[in-house]
């Protein structure tokens, strides 16, 4: 991994879910860690359905290892919101290439 590659300070997310007093059920994205990682831009593309342009947008992110990873979590980069798709451990424990796809799409 190479460390001047990984420009960009990214947010790891874990989906909650908490009950309040009332009982009823919230769940949300929180913030579990802020990391450094290389993007990879994979997919980008705009097609036309149902009426509407509907754009899609995969990328891939390379960051340090770390255990607590799953594909259940999200990522946040620059505002935009991605869920994981999978990761790939890279080397013996150096790290992780996360292939991720743009939030609500």
């Amino acid at each position: 991994m190479r460390a001047g590659r990984m420009d960009r300070l990214i947010t790891l997310q874990s989906y909650t879910e908490t009950q309040a007093t009332s009982g009823a059920i919230t769940k949300n994205w929180a913030p579990i860690a802020t990391v450094w990682a290389e993007k990879i831009p994979i997919r980008g593309s705009e097609r036309f359905t149902s009426s509407q342009i509907v754009a899609e947008l995969e990328a891939k992110y390379r960051i340090r290892f770390r255990s607590d990873l799953t594909a259940a979590k999200g990522i946040i980069d620059n505002e935009e919101e991605f869920d994981i798709q999978s990761i790939i451990e890279l080397g013996r424990k150096e790290g992780l290439e996360i292939t991720a796809k743009a939030r609500g799409q």
